[in-house]
């Protein structure tokens, strides 16, 4: 079983503050650390048009008390060099299991750690 040891990315929600004043949301990345439990590659194809790559691997994370705060709030792991969209959790403590998908297009941090 391969090691994980990459960066998880957290979409914080928009926060009001003080009332009627509405901060942004903010993307925060955090280091997680387990194990890649499944990989597989699958190239979608709609139409005859390709229309990318998904990755459908599932890393198993420890969850810290970080994660178990903001579970809602994790949007994307970075594997391969690559920003890949979490397309479901499945929790199994001490451990969160992270179905991976196609590639992240939402939000990025402010300051990129590529």
């Amino acid at each position: 079983m391969a090691k994980y040891s990459g960066m998880l990315g957290y979409v914080m929600p928009a926060k009001e503050d003080p009332p009627g004043i509405w901060k942004p949301s903010a993307v925060v990345e955090k280091l997680g650390r387990g194990d890649l439990i499944r990989q597989t590659i699958n190239n979608e194809d709609v139409a005859g048009l390709s229309d990318g790559i998904n990755i459908n691997n599932q890393i198993s994370i420890i969850m810290d008390p970080f994660v178990n705060k903001n579970l809602e709030s994790l949007k994307y792991a970075i594997l391969y060099g690559t920003r890949w969209e979490i397309q479901s959790l499945s929790i199994n403590r001490p451990r969160v299991i992270l179905t991976l998908g196609g590639v992240y297009n939402g939000e990025y941090p402010s300051t990129d750690h590529d």
